[in-house]
Parts: C-alpha cells; sequence; structure tokens
C-alpha cells in the first residue's frame, strides 16, 4: 500500500496517509480500550494472575 501511494502520489502522501491511519488506529484503540479490572467478561482468577505477572517484571 505505501509503494502504491509513493509511486502514484509522491513520498509525502505516503507519509501522511500512513499517519492518518495510525492517528485513527489510536483513536479507536483509546476507544475501546479497557482495564483488565475493569473488563467485563474477564475472569477475577485473570485478573489476579496479569497483576502477577506486571509485578515480577518490575
Amino acid at each position: 500500500m505505501v509503494q502504491f501511494i509513493a509511486v502514484n502520489y509522491g513520498w509525502r502522501a505516503a507519509f501522511v496517509v500512513t499517519g492518518v491511519i495510525s492517528v485513527v488506529w489510536l483513536i479507536a484503540w483509546l476507544a475501546v480500550y479497557r482495564r483488565p479490572a475493569e473488563h467485563p467478561r474477564l475472569a477475577d482468577a485473570d485478573v489476579t494472575y496479569a497483576a502477577m505477572c506486571l509485578r515480577r517484571k518490575r
């Protein structure tokens, strides 16, 4: 996709298009993301396990 845009519209257009796609992806992610403790379908055991793993990495 980037090559197609760069060849047909120039490197600046390829840069702008990938940047716009990244911003749209970030906005969608922030709108959908929930912390594990707040997620309605995540079991308590899974939340505890995730917290334990995060503590171990520090």
